[in-house]
């Protein structure tokens, strides 16, 4: 069994969150037929990982973690996607500026602002499609055996 899950939302990420949500797709695919043993997990270094690691090898004896390296952008398929989000939003920034400078009444200007581009960010992670991700997902893969025998990579 083989299966790519990946969610989009809003989260301020704190460690108990990463392991939460950790936990939930990882559960998701046991769920779906996966042994924990044949799961490599793959996460980075962020702050909110510090313990994820151990936390989730308690509740999946067996499932490997693979930490990347301090920043390892070529492994790490988020980086495609936050690359696209970041050219939709900057996109949609350049197209609305009359938007975002005309302040309705009874609005501040702060919210005014606050509300186009919560409302452009969400557009843009829409505009991030499954095949995307999988694209992005396929071209680290690339990278993954090259990096494991740490043989020099060319881009």
């Amino acid at each position: 069994m083989h299966g790519l899950t990946y969610t989009v939302k809003q989260v301020h990420f704190e460690p108990e969150t990463a392991n939460n949500e950790s936990r939930r797709i990882i559960d998701a695919a046991v769920e779906r037929g996966l042994a924990a043993d044949r799961i490599t997990y793959v996460i980075d270094n962020a702050p909110a990982h510090s313990r994820l690691e151990e936390e989730i090898q308690n509740f999946y004896p067996g499932l490997q973690v693979l930490r990347l390296g301090p920043y390892s952008p070529f492994l790490d398929p988020v980086e495609g996607c936050w690359s696209t989000v970041k050219a939709n939003l900057k996109r949609r920034i350049v197209g609305g500026l009359e938007e975002l400078l005309n302040v309705p009444d009874g609005q501040t200007q702060r919210e005014h602002r606050a509300q186009c581009l919560i409302r452009w960010a969400t557009d843009a992670f829409l505009e991030l499609t499954h095949q995307k991700v999988l694209n992005f997902v396929n071209n680290c893969a690339a990278y993954y055996a090259p990096a494991l025998e740490r043989r020099a990579i060319q881009f």
